[in-house]
């Protein structure tokens, strides 16, 4: 697992006072209240430290940085990536961060056969997620995240339980 996870890219700045808009990454951007300190695009400086979140959307967030003061400042973080230390997430039981669940096996329900490999979680505006996941014969198929279909997620032994309905792999890619 990867020690530092990406939380949000910086899209634009808003006002003159150093906010800027950020597009989430997070499981909800209601995440972002927890936050109190990220790290900017390279991963080795130091920590910049949040003064105020607001959520403007399912997907986009504005953040004021402490040291974030003039609009001139803010746009030099325009199309950064946002990162936090894993170490700083607290995750309730059974919680799991959605980078990790990119590269785990998509199993049948009460059997091991295995669908394919979830390549990616799409987020937005939607009212679930969706999880790619590659076919072993390489097309791809968007499933959405909701109980009746993903009954499992089991991040110890790398797989996500499908219980399939009927025309869910019908429209693969």
């Amino acid at each position: 697992m990867k020690k530092y996870i990406e939380v949000g890219k910086v899209l634009s700045t808003r006002g003159v006072s150093g906010e800027i808009k950020v597009q989430t990454w997070c499981n909800k951007p209601s995440d972002f209240l927890k936050f109190k300190e990220l790290f900017l695009d390279d991963i080795s400086s130091k920590k910049v430290a949040l003064a105020r979140v607001k959520i403007l959307s399912k997907s986009i967030v504005l953040l004021k940085l402490k040291d974030v003061n003039s609009l001139e400042k803010a746009k030099t973080l325009v199309n950064k990536t946002l990162y936090l230390d894993r170490n700083d997430i607290k995750l309730k039981k059974d919680e799991h961060l959605l980078v990790d669940l990119i590269g785990l096996r998509a199993i049948y329900e009460n059997k091991e056969q295995t669908y394919g490999i979830i390549t990616d979680v799409i987020t937005g505006n939607m009212k679930t997620n969706l999880y790619e996941i590659t076919l072993e014969n390489g097309k791809r198929c968007l499933i959405p995240d909701v109980k009746e279909i993903v009954t499992k997620i089991d991040l110890e032994n790398k797989t996500v339980v499908i219980r399939p309905i009927d025309g869910l792999f019908d429209n693969c890619y």
